[in-house]
């Protein structure tokens, strides 16, 4: 049960981050483009997104009063090795 849940996180998450690079790249293209600043691709986009992802999302999660020591061990391990295979995988598609 554990094991499909978190499949099923890494299938949301691989969903999310074109989806978050698709918006960012129009919201850029809005907003910052205006201002001389080169376009993003989808691609820069959604490493972008992983780069905040990975900054923001580790704060916020220890923020959290819930101090399960293993919660603490998986986000130390596992968050910035998904957020390192899925960068590789978008790096290598982009090459």
């Amino acid at each position: 049960m554990k094991a499909s849940k978190a499949l099923v996180g890494v299938a949301i998450a691989l969903l999310c981050v074109p989806w978050s690079a698709f918006v960012l790249t129009k919201l850029w293209t809005w907003f910052v483009v205006p201002f001389h600043v080169p376009a993003l691709g989808l691609w820069q986009a959604a490493g972008v997104t992983l780069v905040c992802r990975y900054i923001v999302i580790p704060e916020d999660m220890a923020k959290r009063e819930d101090k399960d020591p293993w919660k603490a061990i998986v986000l130390a391990v596992v968050y910035p090795a998904m957020v390192l295979g899925i960068g590789a995988l978008y790096h290598r598609w982009a090459s």
